[in-house]
């Protein structure tokens, strides 16, 4: 179902990083690339961070590595 979807990056202490998707969406498959800069444009740091994608269906919160 088409809804308003936000799919957003934090670094571990739970700062955002950057604001990936934020928009309403079509039902279908949809594919995001974070290419490891913050909302400013600077690189960050590999570490671990945090994605949080909030839709009509639910919250899904998950980790993931940064390496470079």
């Amino acid at each position: 179902e088409a809804g308003h979807v936000t799919l957003a990056v934090y670094d571990i202490n739970g700062r955002l990083v950057r604001m990936l998707v934020g928009q309403t969406l079509l039902p279908g498959h949809h594919e995001v690339v974070w290419d490891g800069y913050d909302a400013v444009g600077r690189a960050v740091a590999s570490g671990v961070y945090v994605y949080r994608l909030t839709a009509p269906q639910g919250v899904v919160t998950r980790r993931m590595v940064l390496a470079r």
